[in-house]
Parts: C-alpha cells; sequence; structure tokens
C-alpha cells in the first residue's frame, strides 16, 4: 500500500525527522555554584559563603569560584562582576569572565592595596549558565587604619618623666 505525502499527487516514501532538545542544558544553583575562598596570610584557606563580610587584612586574599551544573557539553559559564566603594561608587568591574574548568577565576583589584580608604566595600559577582543566573555579594570590610606619628605627646612626655625619675633613683611615681 503506498501513501500520499502531504502537498504530493503521487505516491512517495516519506520521511519523518525527529528533533529533541539537547538535555545538555547548564544551570545553576544558587546554594551550590559559588564555592569562594579567602586567605589571611599563611593560614588555610577558609569558605566564604555569599552575603558574608570578609575583614581586609595585609596578606588577605580572595578566591572566587564559579561552577554551572549540567551535562558533558554545559559550558564553563561566565561571570560579571562589579567592586563598588564604602559610598557606593564602582572602582571595578569585568564582563564575562570566563572560569577555568575548576570553576576558579581572578579578580585581580582584590587585594588590600586596592581598598585605599576605611570602609565596607561591596562585591557583586553574577554567575551565568545559558540562560540561568546565580548572583552572590561578598562584602570586604578594611578599618581604620593605625596611625603610624603619634599626635598626642602628653603620653610621650609622661612616659619620659616617669623613667626619669625611676632610673634616678627616685621613687615617687606621681
Amino acid at each position: 500500500m503506498s501513501t500520499l505525502c502531504p502537498g504530493q499527487v503521487d505516491s512517495c516514501i516519506c520521511v519523518a525527522t525527529w528533533f529533541q532538545e539537547c538535555q545538555d542544558s547548564c544551570e545553576c544553583d544558587p546554594a551550590t555554584a559559588w564555592d569562594s575562598e579567602i586567605r589571611y596570610g599563611g593560614a588555610q584557606n577558609q569558605p566564604v559563603q555569599c552575603g558574608q563580610t570578609l575583614n581586609v587584612t595585609a596578606g588577605s586574599a580572595f578566591y572566587p569560584k564559579f561552577l554551572c551544573q549540567g551535562g558533558a557539553n554545559c559550558n564553563p559559564g561566565r561571570v560579571d562582576w562589579v567592586l563598588t566603594d564604602p559610598s557606593g561608587l564602582p572602582i571595578a568591574s569585568m564582563v564575562g569572565v570566563i572560569p577555568n574548568p575548576g570553576g576558579d577565576f581572578v579578580i585581580p583589584q582584590l587585594q588590600p592595596t586596592n581598598f585605599p580608604n576605611p570602609g565596607t566595600y561591596c562585591l557583586q559577582m553574577l554567575g551565568i549558565c545559558d540562560q540561568d543566573t546565580c548572583p552572590c555579594i561578598v562584602y570586604f570590610c578594611l578599618g581604620p587604619q593605625i596611625p603610624i606619628e603619634v599626635h598626642d605627646t602628653s603620653i610621650c612626655r609622661t612616659l619620659t618623666r616617669w623613667q626619669s625619675t625611676a632610673n634616678a633613683g627616685h621613687h615617687n611615681y606621681r
């Protein structure tokens, strides 16, 4: 028995082609996509959670990490980020940072020398996996600088007077 193909008057063989959506879509889960760490000096790396406030100290380093989840054809995703100063003004940003296969990427501006003023800096990161997005915000707190010069010399004069009196053999410490 022969069949007629749509739009044909003669009998023919119809070939049906089925297209199935690819199962290798990429997505991110806000609870597991971010796996960042911080290191203070020579200490062990410590995990960092989105929303956490970290102290900026000499020798500290931040290691952001973002991973997409999906099948074998899932790309590593990309990250857009912006760093704002304590007044909320953007001081550094990048768009389209592609993490390495392990999810690591570098934000060079996150060194203590790049935080010139005391206060809380805000790092807003947006991980993108195909059409899926996962935001993560981390705060960096830089405390006030310890003064190098002493401007209140009354403390120094009191200490000098006490040392002079003690060295002279007097025991009157008023």
